[in-house]
């Protein structure tokens, strides 16, 4: 028998927030503000902060908690916000989960410890550990590139067995890993499964994914929204029309070799919008001006309405 969560925590397209920075590197919260704005006039369903695309593991707790602070205060409700809580020990992730839900997060996103890879049953003895220490809903984040190990769908069936899980998010490349979640989903009350991986957004929609976690959503909000409700209304035509999209606007994804490529682009065209600045974590990605040039002509030529 599972372990239940009831919580109404906002399903569907949930924004992975980059995090916006002033040129010195510090927190531009006017800039994260005007962030959480336009990604909920765009019309997601909640956002996620301090996550991959927000470049957590490179600040501090004080920034973290500044960070995420800032995102529920001016989130104020209209949607739901989730925190990454992901640290290499694991006696600093109970803190997160502490300090989180008691700045008023709605739900903690918690990878395996990273560095040193975990095996099956560390898994287990680790979320088993801080998950009964969790004061709030907890999403487990599989995310293979980063921690070098997949959450097998065994091992998530035992930990939502032990301790209260609201559903895993699943940012690997295996659409049968990601098929064996929804089958383990099946049999836990409230529990639910959504995609990371943006290329496999269309398969996961048709085999029944709660939702998204796109990167994308962060310049494309509304594209992302359109497409979850098309799959919503079981329009997989418009589903299939924009993915392709999404895919085509990707391309930028390799623009250049870089790890943080993924979140510099998108930070160069909030920047064009007028949301935030450039600026990235050291040392991570400096474009030169022919790079920036493409970029701009390829996010107006799919869709992008700059600024006059």
């Amino acid at each position: 028998m599972s372990v239940s969560v009831d919580r109404q925590l906002g399903y569907g397209i949930i924004v992975p927030l980059v995090t916006p920075l002033n040129t010195d590197g510090s927190i531009d919260t006017g800039a994260l503000r005007r962030l959480v704005d336009y990604v909920i006039q765009g019309g997601v369903d909640a956002v996620f902060v301090m996550g991959s695309s927000g470049e957590f593991p490179r600040f501090s707790r004080e920034e973290w908690a500044r960070t995420v602070g800032a995102v529920v205060q001016h989130a104020a409700g209209r949607v739901p916000v989730y925190a990454g809580v992901g640290e290499a020990r694991w006696q600093e992730v109970t803190l997160r989960l502490e300090m989180g839900f008691d700045l008023g997060i709605d739900a903690a996103v918690l990878a395996p410890t990273y560095y040193f890879p975990l095996n099956q049953e560390e898994i287990c003895r680790f979320y088993e550990t801080v998950g009964a220490k969790s004061p709030g809903p907890l999403f487990l984040y599989s995310i293979p590139p980063y921690t070098q190990v997949s959450i097998e769908p065994s091992t998530v069936k035992r930990i939502a067995n032990a301790v209260p899980l609201a559903g895993i998010k699943d940012s690997g490349s295996d659409i049968d890993v990601f098929r064996s979640y929804l089958e383990v989903a099946a049999e836990l009350e409230g529990f639910k499964v959504v995609i990371g991986n943006e290329g496999m957004l269309e398969e996961a929609l048709k085999l029944g994914a709660s939702g998204a976690v796109p990167s994308l959503a962060n310049v494309f909000p509304q594209l992302l929204a359109d497409v979850f409700a098309a799959s919503q209304s079981g329009d997989w035509d418009r589903v299939s029309s924009l993915c392709i999209k999404i895919d085509r606007i990707n391309y930028l994804n390799g623009i250049i070799e870089s790890s943080m490529n993924v979140v510099a682009w998108k930070k160069y065209a909030l920047n064009l919008l007028g949301i935030c600045g450039p600026t990235m974590t050291f040392p991570s990605v400096c474009y030169d001006e022919k790079t920036e040039e493409i970029i701009k002509k390829h996010l107006v030529e799919n869709g992008l309405s700059l600024p006059l």
